[in-house]
């Protein structure tokens, strides 16, 4: 076997090697990281601005869901007053039927 005896200066240039390349993946683990972050950030943005779009959307619905309510409230009494109205109506037009048809049947 052949014995490797490596002086200091190899040493001292294997060891700035392996730390140059150490640092060297170290910054692109950092570069990938920062990446991988950037990306996340811009995402989250996204959809913060999904979300606010969605908040708008749904007090705007809940604005039109009050107008609606109030529209209902005010015109529910006047529906039921012409509903009775028209119900006596046709009330007066049974009677009025009733009393042809006797009229007619003793004729």
């Amino acid at each position: 076997m052949v014995q490797a005896n490596p002086d200091v200066e190899t040493l001292k240039l294997t060891l700035w090697i392996a730390v140059g390349l150490i640092m060297l993946l170290i910054g692109v683990i950092a570069y990938l990281a920062k990446l991988k972050d950037s990306n996340a950030v811009a995402q989250v943005e996204k959809l913060s601005k999904v979300v606010d779009t969605v908040q708008e959307t749904v007090n705007s619905l809940k604005s039109v869901v009050e107008v609606i309510k109030t529209q209902f409230s005010e015109d529910r009494p006047r529906t039921e007053r012409r509903l009775n109205e028209h119900a006596e109506r046709i009330d007066k037009h049974a009677e009025r039927l009733v009393k042809i048809e006797t009229k007619l049947n003793i004729d």
